[in-house]
């Protein structure tokens, strides 16, 4: 998985780049009733492998969930409640 994490956000960057420089942020789609512009597809899947780096590195511990960071405010907070006790 840390193979992963490290090639993942030089994914991310090259088709960032590559939807920002080359293709746009959007496309034109045109029918016979005309054209409109969609969000450029690409930045769907930008978007997912931004979430998914995320997550794993939740995974291996190098960020903390809220949760995690609830749970140590909480457990500092009675540390130095404590310490005023004594």
């Amino acid at each position: 998985m840390t193979r992963r994490i490290a090639i993942e956000p030089h994914i991310v960057s090259k088709a960032s780049d590559y939807v920002e420089n080359v293709s746009g942020l959007t496309e034109t789609i045109f029918t016979e009733h005309g054209g409109h512009e969609n969000e450029a597809a690409l930045l769907n899947e930008i978007r997912k492998r931004d979430k998914t780096i995320f997550r794993m590195l939740k995974e291996v511990g190098v960020l903390d969930d809220p949760e995690s960071q609830k749970a140590d405010a909480l457990e500092s907070w009675r540390s130095f409640v404590e310490e005023e006790d004594s």
